[in-house]
């Protein structure tokens, strides 16, 4: 399965141990930053099209506010979509990610 078996908290938790946890007040002093006109943009054009799965709604859509942090942060960060991880195969972390 890869790592399509991780959809939830639960599976994290009987796979791996990982628990989720509250943090009061994580982005306290966060500050809101304003989408590029581009960012708006391309989401507006994303949903002129039908979305025929969950690849082509993450293409369209996290794919352009993944490249506008990027790009807010000089290039500091990088994406790769698609990209295949092998990491442990034991515990279904192994094959093609989303967004790394």
């Amino acid at each position: 399965m890869g790592y399509s078996e991780y959809k939830t908290i639960r599976k994290l938790h009987e796979k791996l141990g990982i628990r989720e946890i509250q943090i009061p007040q994580l982005f306290q002093g966060v500050v809101d930053v304003q989408p590029s006109p581009w960012l708006i943009e391309s989401i507006r054009m994303a949903y002129t099209m039908p979305f025929r799965n969950e690849k082509e709604r993450s293409e369209r859509l996290v794919s352009p506010i993944l490249t506008e942090v990027i790009a807010k942060y000089n290039n500091a960060c990088a994406m790769y979509s698609g990209t295949d991880l092998y990491i442990n195969s034991d515990l279904d972390l192994n094959g093609p990610c989303d967004f790394f």
